[in-house]
């Protein structure tokens, strides 16, 4: 087997560094601990909808940027070879801000005019650009850092609207946007689309919608929903979006994707599909499942929006095409209650970042997901949650009291320290042996605790003494959760 080379950070739940076939501790998916409400969309050009909302972090600030729908009218139109009612929208662009990420205002822009008032935060809207009876289905933005984007275009977002298309808009400021464009691309858009500048490979990189098997009569709902990877080198022109390939996870459909490179090492991609369930037939289950009348209601405009149940996943790849897909899920809809179990549950908006615990000593990493409820005549209300999670802690190993081990594949690296993110009860523990290709090991001393970045001392020798070899490590566990390693 021939030896990796890694740098930086190393997650287990990156599957590239662990050798399956000789590790017995379990896979575990983590597991977010919900901390209240973040966002709630009742102003009323916001008709209770903040759909799709994402953030991007600018000069210490936090700013996010969400979709509100508003029926104006129902039309019947042919598509895609077939007859649709559809609703005529007036969609609009909001934008909000944030200091901490948590606490959110709405600025006052007067920008458009919305009941015969401009205070409001509304950036864009849909039904005064030209063409009209168009609409938003989502709008991703992020800040261009290709060191040749001139400034006026220096805040960049992709949107999904004229039917089925791609377009984009550019901004100097993030506030004021001006339309571009539509993008030559095939593709199925109506997700959130991202999209940003990737120093690695000097590109553009984005992540789109699609399907495939779709059955010969064409109805898209009973295909599969994927996600697809494009890149260009101008941000107008684009490769062909390649369908993203997984383990060996059911091929079952993801609503969005929401992929990045991961901030503690740009070398792997992250992502969390918003997973798609649709039952085929009412049943028993549905009698009993919270919403009843609600889901029944539904059904009149369209069956799946009755036997559909949504849920979020983790993924991981180290090239972007090919991901390890974890079928557990990572965010749930949690107890049943009259609002929720139902089409709109867990969509993560696009971003993360560090937060404090406690007095501060401590860090955990922040989300913010979009959880559609629903309420009394079919109204439903899309609010945005704040969950946290341990830093790298989207999976782990875990090993119960009897033990269990996780080993690595061969690697090199360079560096004399490493450091560890674990967790043991007082009574369980880690010991860690790195082994070269000769025979030559080390071991550490017994490791307890739970810390995100425990520093790890060999017994009788240096680290160093294994840099620039084929080495592995074994991780011998018992009532311990093992998150990531680094060599520095």
């Amino acid at each position: 087997m021939e030896a990796l080379k890694l740098k930086g950070l190393q997650p287990v739940w990156d599957k590239t560094i662990i050798d399956e076939s000789k590790t017995t501790a379990n896979f575990d998916v983590g597991t977010p601990v919900k901390k209240g409400l973040a966002f709630i969309p009742d102003k009323p050009w916001e008709a209770r909808s903040a759909h799709y909302s994402n953030v991007i972090k600018d000069n210490g600030k936090y700013r996010m940027y969400y979709l509100t729908h508003i029926t104006t009218a129902k039309r019947s139109v042919e598509r895609e070879n077939r007859k649709d009612t559809i609703e005529v929208l007036d969609t609009y662009v909001c934008y909000a801000e944030s200091e901490d990420g948590l606490h959110w205002e709405r600025p006052s822009l007067g920008l458009y005019e919305y009941e015969g008032s401009y205070e409001n935060n509304i950036i864009l809207r849909s039904i005064d650009k030209p063409g009209e009876e168009d609409f938003f289905d989502n709008f991703f933005v992020f800040i261009d850092e290709n060191p040749a984007c001139p400034p006026e275009k220096k805040y960049k977002a992709t949107a999904y609207m004229r039917y089925y298309r791609l377009g984009w808009y550019s901004s100097p400021d993030g506030i004021h946007w001006r339309f571009e464009a539509i993008f030559d691309m095939p593709g199925k858009f109506d997700t959130l689309n991202v999209c940003w500048w990737d120093k690695e490979i000097k590109k553009y990189v984005a992540y789109v919608r699609d399907f495939h098997n779709i059955p010969e009569d064409g109805d898209l709902n009973r295909g599969i929903r994927d996600a697809r990877r494009t890149e260009s080198e101008d941000f107008i022109h684009w490769t062909t979006p390649e369908l993203i390939t997984f383990n060996e996870s059911d091929d079952y459909p993801i609503y969005t994707n929401n992929v990045s490179r991961y901030y503690r090492n740009p070398d792997i991609y992250i992502g969390f599909p918003t997973r798609y369930e649709e039952r085929q037939a009412w049943n028993d289950s549905f009698e009993e499942l919270c919403g009843k009348d609600l889901r029944l209601k539904a059904m009149e405009t369209a069956r799946r929006f009755g036997l559909t149940v949504t849920d979020c996943i983790f993924m991981a790849s180290r090239d972007g095409v090919r991901f390890d897909k974890y079928d557990e899920a990572l965010f749930t809809p949690g107890p049943e209650f009259h609002a929720n179990w139902i089409y709109g549950n867990c969509y993560p908006a696009y971003f993360m970042w560090e937060t404090p615990v406690g007095d501060g000593e401590n860090k955990e990493l922040s989300m913010l997901v979009g959880n559609l409820y629903a309420h009394a005549n079919t109204v439903y209300t899309d609010v945005i949650e704040h969950y946290t999670l341990r830093i790298d802690g989207f999976a782990c190993y875990k090993a119960k009291y009897r033990g269990g081990k996780v080993v690595t594949k061969p690697f090199i690296f360079e560096g004399d320290e490493m450091r560890l993110n674990f967790a043991t009860s007082a009574k369980g523990s880690i010991y860690i042996t790195i082994r070269d290709e000769d025979g030559n090991e080390a071991k550490t001393c017994e490791l307890f605790g739970d810390k995100i970045d425990r520093r790890v001392r060999f017994e009788g020798t240096e680290l160093s003494a294994f840099a620039g070899k084929p080495v592995t490590l074994e991780f011998e566990m018992k009532d311990a959760r093992l998150y990531a390693f680094e060599i520095r």
